[in-house]
């Protein structure tokens, strides 16, 4: 019977220790689980920081696309603005040169007219001195008065006229002179 108790007692120990290496193991289990829990619920805690952190980022890039989009239709204003601003400018500069050529042509108009005003005043020159040679001549060929002649010397003796007047009747009377003259030649 000794062998069966110790049999026995050797099977109760055995036992036992199989049922403390069994515990051994739990509690390991168990803390492992435990350590895997923790683990887990700061993971967990992590992910919702993450979260929170991404939906933070997700509303900035949302306001920033906002934003953006804001700029470029402000951009876009702007751009058609330049556009026009740059139109308006090349009109003008097209308005600028026709209005510098018009200017040119009236300058070249008025060196015309300067130039035609010159021959004016040379024919003018040149017809005064025809006048002061009729003048002469009719000086010359004062015996034959014409009734002109004598209206004429009434009326610049009495000065009813001005002197412009004056210079034409002077004028009148030298070309009827003249062409007395001249009819006289041909006859």
């Amino acid at each position: 019977m000794d062998d069966i108790v110790d049999a026995l007692v050797l099977k109760l120990h055995s036992k036992i220790c199989y049922h403390r290496d069994a515990s051994v193991d739990y509690l390991e289990i168990k803390t492992t689980v435990d350590k895997l829990v923790e683990a887990n619920k700061k993971l967990k805690d992590e992910k919702v920081d993450f979260q929170d952190v991404i939906n933070m980022v997700t509303e900035e890039k949302e306001n920033l696309q906002h934003d953006c989009q804001v700029i470029k239709e402000r951009v876009a204003k702007k751009e058609e603005q330049l556009e026009t601003v740059k139109r308006e400018l090349e009109e003008a500069k097209h308005e600028h040169v026709a209005a510098k050529k018009e200017l040119e042509e009236e300058k070249l108009g008025h060196v015309a007219t300067k130039k035609e005003l010159a021959a004016a005043q040379q024919q003018l020159a040149q017809r005064n001195e025809e006048l002061e040679i009729l003048r002469k001549k009719l000086q010359e060929s004062e015996h034959v008065p014409s009734k002109r002649v004598k209206t004429n010397t009434y009326i610049l003796l009495h000065g009813s006229h001005s002197y412009f007047s004056l210079v034409n009747l002077f004028i009148l009377n030298a070309l009827s002179i003249f062409l007395q003259n001249e009819s006289v030649t041909y006859v």
